[in-house]
């Protein structure tokens, strides 16, 4: 009987620590996020991190983007973007290497193509 109570104590123990486990790696999801606050529409938007092309589209004033990314690889951000009067929008920002989790990049967008960057 006690072996039997020991047995599943274990088990009880295990699932404890495999739901802890699953509850601490959500938070370490790698995040980009631009948001628009040009007053004008962006368009043709492109993040490539880590060799991997992230399209925007087109992103409205106000909004703003959320999409996971992968890092495989150590690089940078880069983006490419147009505001809808022609002004062109970019460059490279920050930096990442592989293994890195929890990344939060954040572009705020501002008017005359000015561009905040957060990691």
């Amino acid at each position: 009987m006690q072996r039997l109570f020991a047995i599943i104590s274990l088990g009880l123990v295990l699932v404890l620590i495999a739901a802890v486990v699953a509850v601490l790696s959500v938070g370490e999801q790698n995040t980009l996020i631009v948001e628009n606050h040009t007053g004008q529409a962006v368009i043709d938007g492109l993040v490539v991190v880590s060799g991997n092309a992230l399209p925007l589209g087109t992103i409205l004033t106000g909004e703003t983007v959320v999409a996971a990314i992968e890092i495989d690889e150590a690089d940078a951000f880069l983006l490419d973007a147009a505001l809808e009067d022609g002004t062109r929008l970019g460059g490279e920002f920050g930096s990442v290497r592989p293994g890195m989790r929890g990344v939060r990049a954040v572009f705020k967008l501002l008017p005359e193509g000015e561009i905040r960057f957060e990691q």
